[in-house]
């Protein structure tokens, strides 16, 4: 398939979506799990990845497929191979470890968040993305699980969502796993 015509890296969520995520998944819900409860989910969403892709050959876990508009999944997003899904979560899930443990140190990032920065770069072209994304998720969980992450502040601002304490952005972190479980799941059933 030719490169189909998406949206630019960043565009955002359709208004819908986005005024839920903004008034109701941020403020709300983000706010009802404990830190347990997300680490269970990040461990659990995490190993469904890696038991979903394992049987995938080399070459088919590079091939991009065009899967359709899912949930909280930009439009430019929609045009990835397991590899390239498997780096974009490592990437969004190291930089919300790097700014969790600013906030546990009671500091704010500076760098305002820009969506369009967080895509697949293509580092694990030719190679095998599961061995690294088994090690992003072990030294996540080794880096931040025994931590006492809480709602206090300071806050963090995501631009979808709002501003968002650490246990906030823990409760991003397991979610984000699952939202790419599901886009996963839609390109192997194409492969």
């Amino acid at each position: 398939m030719e490169n189909p015509k998406l949206q630019a890296p960043g565009k955002g969520l359709p208004l819908v979506e986005s005024l839920v995520a903004r008034f109701y998944y941020g403020p709300i819900v983000s706010k009802k799990f404990t830190a347990e409860q997300n680490w269970k989910r990040f461990e659990k969403t995490n190993q469904k990845i890696l038991d979903l892709t394992k049987n995938i050959s080399d070459e088919k876990i590079h091939q991009k497929v065009l899967v359709p508009r899912l949930p909280a999944i930009e439009d430019s997003s929609r045009y990835w191979s397991v590899a390239e899904t498997l780096e974009h979560i490592e990437i969004v899930g190291d930089s919300i470890a790097s700014g969790i443990e600013m906030l546990l140190r009671n500091e704010v990032p500076t760098k305002k968040v820009n969506i369009a920065e967080y895509k697949p770069k293509g580092k694990y072209n030719d190679l095998d993305p599961r061995p690294p994304f088994l090690q992003f998720s072990k030294r996540t969980t080794e880096r931040l699980k025994h931590q006492n992450i809480t709602l206090a502040k300071p806050y963090y601002h995501h631009p979808w969502m709002g501003n968002f304490s650490a246990l906030q952005w823990l409760w991003l972190l397991a979610g984000h796993s699952g939202i790419h479980l599901n886009q996963i799941m839609h390109i192997k059933s194409k492969l």
